[in-house]
C-alpha cells in the first residue's frame, strides 16, 4: 500500500515524467528480445563481438535472444563496458532527449536527459539482463 501511495503521489508531482516512463515499460513490453533461461543450449553458431560498447552490448542481447552463443571481446578491463561513455568524466550527459537515445528496448532512462552513469549503468544491465557478464 505504501509504494502504491508514493508511486500515486510521484505520479501527481511528475505527471509527464511518469507518462515517460509508462511509455518506456510499454516499449521494452512490446520491443525487448526475449532473455535466454540460464544454462540454455544454443543450436545456432558462434558469433563474436568486438567491443563491450554500447553497440556490441546491444547486438550481442539480441543475437543471444536468437539463439546465437555470442561472446564479447572487450580489450579494456572490467570498467571499460560502455565504450566511450565509460571514459568521459561524471558531469558528461545526452545532449539530447533519451527518447531518442534507446540503443536497446530494454533501456530505462530515469530523466529526460541522461548522464554518464546512467548511460553506463544501462549498458551493464543488459550484459546481466542477457548473460553476458561471463561472456565479456
Amino acid at each position: 500500500m505504501a509504494r502504491l501511495t508514493s508511486t500515486l503521489q510521484y505520479a501527481l508531482a511528475h505527471p509527464i515524467l511518469f507518462i515517460y516512463q509508462i511509455i518506456q515499460y510499454v516499449l521494452e513490453f512490446l520491443l525487448s528480445p526475449t532473455p535466454p533461461p540460464p544454462h540454455a543450449e544454443v543450436s545456432r553458431p558462434k558469433i563474436a563481438v568486438i567491443g563491450a560498447g554500447i553497440t556490441g552490448v546491444s547486438s550481442a542481447s539480441h543475437c543471444v535472444d536468437h539463439g546465437f552463443d555470442c561472446h564479447i571481446f572487450e580489450a579494456g578491463s572490467k570498467e571499460s563496458v560502455g565504450g566511450i561513455w565509460s571514459k568521459v568524466n561524471n558531469t558528461s550527459g545526452l545532449q539530447i532527449h533519451g527518447v531518442m537515445y534507446r540503443f536497446h528496448p530494454a533501456v530505462h532512462w530515469t530523466n529526460g536527459y541522461p548522464n554518464r552513469k546512467q548511460i553506463v549503468g544501462q549498458v551493464k544491465e543488459l550484459l546481466k539482463k542477457y548473460g553476458l557478464e561471463e561472456k565479456t
